[in-house]
């Protein structure tokens, strides 16, 4: 294992925990309980739905390894667990559907106008072509409008340069994908989404690198001028990508962040809060950020996804073990969902691959 000590900080908390109300049962008891939905992007919005229905909100949207083509869409919804018998609120979710960059910028800033927040997007391949398809959910902080969203492609030293533009207008990136623009997987481009609650400018920049000696160099040389790690990917066989911001206003405290290649079964468990990691050279490894707190807990739980029926979508009898299997163990009662992804397992089996932190107090 090879361990690299650097000092960043990352808003990651504090986005989590504002998942929830502060006053609901969720931020009283710890505990929730979880949905699994998965379905062509066009029958998307029916079975986010159908779980918002019961008071499930949107909580993690897994984005397909590139290895890991998939026509459908995986959601992970959560409500707060309550014991006794109770009729939950309806929570409604926007999904939005996109062939390009420039739609799905369109179609996320009209569901921001309209009171919806991006919760995560990802890229499904099927008939006609690649979709993009976003899940959004009620925006509990702000009032309509208050949110705008931009995408923008990488891809060259021209793209980046768009992208760092929008950071002096207030954006802020918040997720990224790849997009079906190459048959070749390695050398597709890659979108990123980014937010803006304020005007107020914030610098962006985009390293990348092979290997994870690279991505140590990149990280410490932009964490000395104030730069906090927001995105992480791979791109090609070995390049690994950084988005990194630097905030007008400098935080009070800096945590330690660790960039790990460990075995894929260590990350279950380990310390500190999880921000993503990639497959390295293709030997099983995988390279590992985190912020280094060893008072928070890294907790995975996978599982196959089951087929998708003739509607196009599982049925959730299938997708059932899943949501309970995340809510099982009551040692993750404070934990949260930070990350989900669809991985090849054993035998070529796609696996939801799921990540939570339980955060120290």
């Amino acid at each position: 294992m090879r361990r690299r000590l650097l000092i960043v900080t990352c808003g990651i908390v504090a986005g989590l925990l504002a998942t929830f109300p502060p006053d609901t049962e969720a931020r009283q008891t710890g505990r929730l309980e979880y949905r699994v939905v998965q379905a062509a992007p066009y029958q998307l919005q029916l079975v986010v739905d159908e779980a918002g229905r019961d008071g499930f909100t949107c909580v993690s949207v897994a984005r397909p390894e590139l290895d890991a083509r998939m026509s459908s869409v995986v959601v992970i919804l959560a409500r707060p667990y309550v014991e006794t018998t109770h009729v939950a609120s309806r929570v409604a979710h926007r999904v939005v559907r996109a062939f390009t960059s420039s739609d799905l910028s369109a179609l996320l800033d009209r569901g921001a106008a309209e009171g919806y927040r991006l919760c995560g997007v990802a890229l499904a391949e099927g008939t006609p072509g690649a979709v993009l398809a976003a899940v959004m959910s009620p925006d509990t902080e702000r009032p309509r409008g208050g949110r705008r969203y931009v995408t923008e492609l990488l891809g060259n030293s021209e793209r980046r340069a768009r992208l760092t533009a929008r950071g002096r207008e207030g954006f802020v990136p918040v997720a990224a994908t790849p997009i079906g623009d190459n048959r070749i997987l390695e050398q597709r481009s890659w979108l990123v989404v980014a937010e803006q609650t304020t005007t107020q400018p914030v610098d962006i920049v985009v390293r990348s690198g092979p290997g994870p000696d690279s991505l140590e160099k990149a990280i410490l040389e932009q964490s000395q001028q104030g730069f906090v790690c927001r995105l992480f990917w791979k791109e090609g066989l070995t390049s690994m990508v950084v988005v990194m911001v630097r905030l007008p206003v400098d935080p009070t405290h800096r945590p330690e962040f660790d960039v790990d290649t460990i075995d894929p079964a260590r990350l279950d468990r380990l310390s500190g809060v999880y921000i993503g990691d990639v497959s390295y050279l293709g030997d099983g490894q995988r390279v590992v950020l985190r912020i280094n707190e060893a008072a928070s807990t890294t907790y995975v739980v996978t599982d196959p996804l089951p087929p998708v029926g003739p509607r196009d979508y599982a049925s959730a009898g299938d997708l059932q073990a899943l949501g309970d299997h995340l809510g099982r163990d009551r040692s993750h009662d404070r934990a949260r969902v930070v990350s989900s992804s669809v991985r090849r397992g054993p035998r070529d089996v796609l696996m939801l691959h799921t990540v939570l932190t339980q955060f120290g107090r």
